[in-house]
């Protein structure tokens, strides 16, 4: 995120976090891609909504 012209030092500090490593864990309750958003509920994820042309059997 640009403010002001400068990068928000808490990107920053994300990405020297994750630099050069293998696997990363992160937990969310909501996931927001290209193709829809899925928020993660007990047992599992819930589709909320698609993009346009995306079917459920893509995310499959």
């Amino acid at each position: 995120m640009i403010r002001g012209g400068k990068i928000a030092m808490a990107i920053l500090g994300a990405i020297d976090l994750v630099a050069g490593v293998g696997r990363v864990v992160v937990v969310v309750d909501l996931i927001i891609t290209n193709l829809g958003v899925l928020e993660v509920v007990e047992g599992g994820l819930k589709l909320l909504e698609l993009a346009d042309g995306v079917t459920e059997a893509t995310l499959v």
